[in-house]
């Protein structure tokens, strides 16, 4: 075409056609959405009359985009293609046609023309590859995000058989196809969640947590002050962790039930600890406006009954939020009288606002580790501690430094004047107490 001519009706055919390509295109994953290969699947078809479909996604995908950001998802996603194209020819046939739900989905689709060699096609080999490649999408998703968005991925699978019918379009024979894989996978992930679901209400029930104590310690002396007192899972079980067993009752709305089974755990475990020492108990702010928390939390004078409510320091966690300020603050006042302490935990970070401090007036700020980390490093960081530790003092709160885990940091905190620190360099958390404080450093 010359200068000055108009667009040739090929011309036009060809901007359409990349017009359509860019519009099926995932830049992301680098995968097309499958109408996008209408014309290859309508070959394979004439070439294998049966088809496997294998469809694949993160269940409740929309709550993982909300919970960590559009920037982490897509290279979740970005991930699961990659391990995808790295499974063929291991976890599925080279011959398979790897697609995608749509652009900006999160739906991953595999049409299988053979399932092996040797193999026939059908349901028991269609449902072998897809448990298969759904552990290991799993596994390699799971080695790239955060620890607690562990329990909130679950990879489900679904499949089907796409078998050609010359009376129907072979549009709509391969859409009600990746339709049944779809509902598979749906209802394969709500029985997961059932299941598991129901594996964390047995463990609440027969209060099968265990606590282990991590020390806080004065930094100039390194003289233990008290401990935390930390929830783990039954060993082995996917409940292990804290940050997994906690996000998954968050998900299932039982953390309420959680709380309350860690706390009377954790004072339990808590009576050999010697008398002088203080043990912070961490505490959902829906917990303390229950009118017998005090006796279920130490309140119980009887010998041996449990620890004097002098003892413990609540050790306040905002992931419920407060609602009812006044309400709250009145009965913080309640349990101060008896003798309880409180503490606000993750100070410097989106859970501990200005307005929490200001109302709950603690008598213990912690610092949350995320500041400790790389503080010696950080300018922004070494200001924000230094605010801290003013608002410290204008209220009367003791500051506790956490997260320290290097020489360095501990030198820095030590020297902004906080006084209590809590970390892996001052002691591991353990079941035992002489156990988890190291040498002082």
């Amino acid at each position: 075409m010359t200068e000055g001519e108009p667009p040739s009706m090929d011309d036009h055919a060809r901007a359409l056609l990349l017009e359509l390509k860019s519009a099926l295109f995932d830049q992301n994953t680098g995968l097309y959405s499958y109408p996008y290969h209408f014309d290859e699947l309508q070959r394979m078809v004439e070439w294998k009359p049966t088809v496997g479909v294998v469809y694949l996604e993160m269940f409740d995908f929309d709550r993982i985009e909300w919970l960590c950001g559009w920037q982490v998802f897509d290279g979740i996603l970005e991930r699961i293609a990659r391990e995808l194209r790295a499974l063929r020819g291991r976890a599925f046939p080279v011959s398979a046609l790897l697609t995608l739900s749509g652009v900006h989905g999160g739906g991953f689709i595999l049409f299988l023309p053979e399932c092996g060699p040797r193999e026939e096609m059908g349901l028991p080999a269609l449902e072998v590859i897809a448990a298969r490649v759904g552990a290991r999408v799993r596994t390699a998703v799971c080695d790239r995000i955060p620890e607690e968005l562990f329990p909130e991925v679950e990879i489900s699978t679904g499949y089907s058989l796409l078998r050609c019918e010359p009376v129907f379009r072979i549009e709509r024979l391969i859409y009600r196809s990746i339709e049944e894989a779809r509902a598979m996978a749906s209802r394969s992930a709500h029985r997961d969640e059932q299941r598991s679901g129901a594996e964390l209400r047995q463990i609440i029930r027969a209060g099968l947590v265990e606590t282990h104590f991590q020390p806080i310690v004065h930094v100039e002396s390194g003289q233990v002050f008290g401990y935390e007192a930390l929830a783990r899972g039954p060993r082995g079980s996917m409940f292990e962790t804290p940050k997994v067993m906690f996000g998954y009752s968050d998900r299932m709305r039982i953390t309420p039930l959680l709380d309350s089974v860690c706390r009377r755990r954790a004072l339990s475990a808590a009576r050999g600890m010697e008398a002088d020492k203080k043990l912070f108990v961490n505490s959902l702010p829906s917990a303390l406006l229950d009118p017998g928390f005090a006796e279920k939390a130490g309140g119980d004078r009887r010998p041996g009954a449990g620890l004097p409510p002098g003892g413990v320091v609540l050790e306040i966690t905002e992931r419920s939020g407060i609602e009812d300020f006044e309400k709250f603050r009145r009965r913080l006042e309640a349990l101060r009288e008896l003798g309880f302490q409180v503490a606000i935990d993750d100070v410097g970070t989106g859970y501990s606002s200005l307005q929490t401090i200001s109302e709950v007036r603690p008598e213990f700020l912690k610092v949350d580790h995320s500041l400790v980390q790389g503080i010696h490093r950080s300018l922004i960081k070494q200001e924000i501690v230094t605010s801290i530790l003013q608002i410290g003092d204008r209220i009367g709160a003791q500051v506790i430094a956490e997260g320290i885990e290097s020489e360095e940091e501990f030198e820095a905190v030590k020297g902004f004047g906080v006084r209590l620190g809590q970390g892996f360099l001052l002691g591991a958390p353990e079941p035992d107490f002489a156990r988890s404080v190291p040498p002082s450093p």
